[in-house]
């Protein structure tokens, strides 16, 4: 599974975000929560990548076409992170779900 996987929200969270009203009669999708071992397969299976392939940092173009560096070191920080996070989730029997900070 990618990250992207991961990533759930509501109609109304998708609107809230950028200060309009939900449209009528705009189909309301259900929040989709995942099960935390996945995510943490997921998280390690990215991690091992990111420790044998990439250098200190890695380039990309983002969705708008804009060239982007991002740290290793910081990429794995954050991965680590979530790997924790997700471990704490998988023992209380708690789902997840990602959504994106705009």
């Amino acid at each position: 599974m990618a990250l992207e996987d991961f990533h759930s929200e509501s109609v109304q969270e998708s609107f809230d975000k950028i200060g309009e009203p939900v449209p009528e009669g705009m189909k309301k999708e259900p929040v989709k929560w995942s099960e935390p071992a996945d995510g943490v397969a997921t998280i390690r299976g990215l991690l091992a990548r990111v420790g044998e392939e990439l250098g200190p940092d890695v380039s990309f173009k983002n969705e708008q076409g804009r060239d982007q560096t991002v740290s290793v070191a910081r990429l794995t920080e954050d991965l680590q992170a979530m790997d924790a996070v997700l471990e704490v989730a998988a023992t209380r029997g708690s789902k997840f779900r990602l959504r994106i900070d705009i």
